[in-house]
């Protein structure tokens, strides 16, 4: 349930916890400090963000095309497709709720399968023109698909990904890179 409490109200009730220091009370009779009045605050769970737990097998969230986590050597030859992918998973004909559980089931078979790379097709979607003419990608899968990926169930198993060069699937499929498996 969201509440509403003015600065002013707010400081009323932090300052009743704090107990005065006798030796500054003396100093602070004489020169009050100014109130100053402020702008109404919103305080609400429901409004408030709820940010990514992060911890040290996932120190950020993953963006798309970032592969600072992997050897320049490495990430080259990812931009360029000359790694051969191990797996491949296909999502075209599927609803968001099934899409997300296909790809946390793939990444972690993939990771228990010791596979390093693998690739996802989202399909690319279709482009379609809104009432003032811009033009808009409908691929929801394709939208989505960085969200699944920082899911806490898959993030630890994931170094990088980025969009697929055009001989994989080009901009409707990427390139999943997943961490070594630990002995």
């Amino acid at each position: 349930m969201c509440s509403f409490l003015k600065d002013e109200d707010l400081w009323q009730e932090v300052a009743k916890t704090v107990r005065k220091d006798k030796r500054l009370a003396s100093a602070n009779k004489n020169n009050p400090a100014p109130v100053r009045r402020r702008a109404e605050v919103k305080i609400c769970e429901e409004v408030c963000p709820v940010l990514p737990r992060l911890n040290k097998d996932n120190k950020r969230p993953l963006t798309l095309g970032d592969v600072t986590s992997l050897d320049r050597r490495l990430a080259e030859r990812l931009r360029k497709g000359k790694i051969e992918a191990e797996a491949r998973l296909d999502l075209h004909g599927f609803t968001l709720k099934e899409a997300f559980v296909k790809v946390r089931d793939f990444i972690l078979s993939s990771y228990n399968a010791k596979a390093r790379l693998v690739i996802i097709v989202t399909g690319k979607g279709r482009m379609v023109e809104d009432e003032a003419g811009f033009l808009h990608k409908t691929g929801k899968l394709r939208v989505e698909l960085p969200n699944w990926l920082n899911n806490p169930d898959i993030r630890p198993f994931i170094l990088s990904f980025t969009e697929a060069v055009a001989k994989d699937g080009g901009g409707g499929a990427f390139y999943v890179y997943l961490k070594k498996q630990k002995k």
